[in-house]
């Protein structure tokens, strides 16, 4: 058995207290993962929530559409690699109110969602100058009714079978064979909102915008969006008929009909 005196003791834990201090210290930071768009927007069965939920990140990406402004918060949508994202900022959005198609910048934040969407909710963000904003990419609209293209801007096309207004905007909806699929345009507060009064049920239409879902329910697997600034994001492809065509043939075919017989 060795002796030890105390003050050889207390030399000793101090010495293994400050050892223990200088790894603590030499420990990597672990909290704030580089992590790409793809891998942020990873989702798990069955509900469809985020895999990485509450884990804080970095993450890079050219904003693609000027910010979407709502009642209560404001989104900015980037896009990297062919992956997009969006940041969901509380409030009125002062904080990412100036950023313009373009601008390359670095997100320190928390994976989230927001109505069934995975989003990131930033606590810094750093400007790294400026590159080629994302051109809008030709989507099927029944494509848009999936995960693959949300964050990303896009454009599609369909014929309207439905026009509404909500407390934070208005929408037209059109049909798909998988179901209908909403083009929304939000509005923050004390802002008037688009005007879609030339459009009328049964037009077909062009809208380029950012895809994004509200689904306010499990399974987050649903009820996917198409985010647009304003109508000169929507064009009308080709008007609604006053009266089918069917209608119309059918009424010809009838006319000739009664023509040959008399």
């Amino acid at each position: 058995m060795v002796a030890v005196s105390k003050t050889g003791g207390l030399r000793l834990l101090a010495s293994i207290g400050a050892g223990l201090v200088a790894a603590l210290l030499c420990r990597p930071a672990i909290s704030q993962m580089p992590m790409s768009l793809e891998e942020v927007a990873r989702r798990t069965p069955p509900n469809f929530t985020p895999l990485h939920a509450s884990q804080e990140v970095i993450i890079r990406g050219v904003v693609s559409a000027r910010p979407f402004h709502f009642p209560d918060h404001t989104l900015l949508a980037l896009e990297e690699v062919r992956n997009g994202t969006i940041l969901y900022v509380p409030g009125t959005g002062r904080e990412v109110e100036f950023y313009q198609p373009g601008q390359d910048i670095e997100i320190t934040g928390t994976v989230s969602s927001d109505a069934g969407m995975v989003v990131v909710l930033p606590a810094k963000i750093r400007g790294l100058g400026r590159r080629q904003a994302p051109a809008p990419e030709e989507v099927p609209v029944e494509e848009l009714l999936g995960f693959s293209h949300l964050g990303k801007q896009v454009r599609t096309e369909g014929r309207i079978n439905e026009i509404g207004e909500t407390t934070a905007g208005p929408f037209v909806q059109v049909a798909t064979r998988r179901g209908s699929y909403r083009i929304f345009f939000p509005h923050g507060p004390g802002l008037s909102g688009t005007s879609l009064a030339d459009f009328k049920i049964g037009d077909k239409i062009g809208a380029t915008g950012v895809a994004n879902q509200y689904c306010t329910t499990p399974p987050y697997n649903r009820w996917f969006e198409l985010l647009v600034t304003d109508s000169s994001q929507l064009v009308r492809i080709e008007r609604s008929w006053l009266i089918s065509p069917l209608a119309v043939t059918g009424g010809l075919l009838t006319v000739l009909l009664i023509g040959l017989l008399l």
